[in-house]
């Protein structure tokens, strides 16, 4: 049984109707609005409101903390909705904003912003009537699809709000290998300067590792994956890239060897482990990836 979908509201709390409004929305879609309670302002704190459910001696500072930390801790399933109707954010939600899209929380928003704090797709601008009812018919949150328009602003905004990049990749077999030496699929790219590397993508914002995997290997071979256990998170080695990237690879297993390729200017091959850790050009990361998986096979 699937854990329920969670959501933290944010924005002015001048905007009160719409907060319970957008609770009630959710709440009867089955979504657990985890913050805020109620939202009765009975005071200000210099421009800081004071809800009627806080306590009246907790520093402000301690107040914004706290709520901070329950959007960090909604779980897999959960997603903060900014309440936006005249397409802006306050200072305090604008902070929320990058909190969000810096731990990969997914972001929605009820309008686009006229004056944003940081990008935010088109696809992430959800009114919230249709947003509780596409999570309660689907039982998931939306995907947040990047335009090709939207391409730049993206890139940009991953390198302003993320941390160290993370790359997903499997070291896979196929169901026919010999067991004693399976053959690995790895992957001659352009970006490594035609080293072989293994089969793999760039974490994005909001992707969950396995199910990122197994759609980047689909997409690149054409064969639905079985993703196996996690086999090593790995610190980029060094001399390799200025990133200092953090490698997370699995094992996997693919049920043929025929390939339908993705066109994206790489050369795919089933190699013998033992010839891919012999007389192969890898690239550091892969090959490091490799030596583990032979030392636990």
């Amino acid at each position: 049984m699937k854990r329920p979908v969670k959501a933290v509201l944010h924005g002015s709390f001048r905007y009160a109707l719409e907060f319970e409004r957008t609770r009630t929305l959710f709440t009867d879609a089955g979504i657990e609005v985890v913050a805020p309670g109620r939202v009765e302002v009975t005071c200000y704190d210099g421009r800081f409101p004071r809800l009627a459910s806080d306590d009246p001696s907790t520093p402000k500072e301690l107040v914004e903390l706290r709520y901070l930390q329950k959007v960090l801790s909604m779980g897999p399933r959960g997603f903060s909705y900014f309440i936006d109707p005249e397409g802006c954010l306050g200072s305090t939600a604008s902070a929320e904003f990058g909190v969000a899209l810096s731990h990969g929380i997914p972001a929605f928003l009820m309008k686009m912003l006229e004056d944003p704090p940081l990008f935010a797709p088109n696809s992430s601008i959800w009114r919230p009537e249709d947003l509780a009812e596409y999570i309660h018919s689907c039982g998931e949150l939306p995907p947040v699809t990047i335009d090709p328009r939207e391409q730049e602003a993206y890139a940009l905004s991953e390198c302003t709000v993320s941390g160290p990049p993370v790359s997903v990749g499997a070291v896979i077999t196929n169901e026919r290998s010999n067991p004693e030496d399976p053959e690995v699929l790895l992957v001659k790219s352009p970006s490594w300067d035609g080293r072989y590397t293994i089969v793999g993508e760039r974490l994005k914002r909001g992707e969950r590792m396995a199910s990122a995997l197994e759609a980047a290997v689909s997409k690149k071979t054409g064969l639905p994956p079985l993703i196996g256990k996690l086999l090593a998170s790995l610190d980029e080695e060094p001399g390799t890239c200025s990133h200092g990237r953090i490698f997370v690879d699995y094992t996997a297993t693919l049920q043929g060897k025929k390939l339908h390729p993705a066109s994206d200017g790489c050369v795919y091959e089933w190699i013998p482990l033992s010839s891919a850790l012999g007389e192969a050009k890898l690239e550091p990361n892969a090959r490091k990836a490799l030596e583990l998986y032979s030392t636990a096979h």
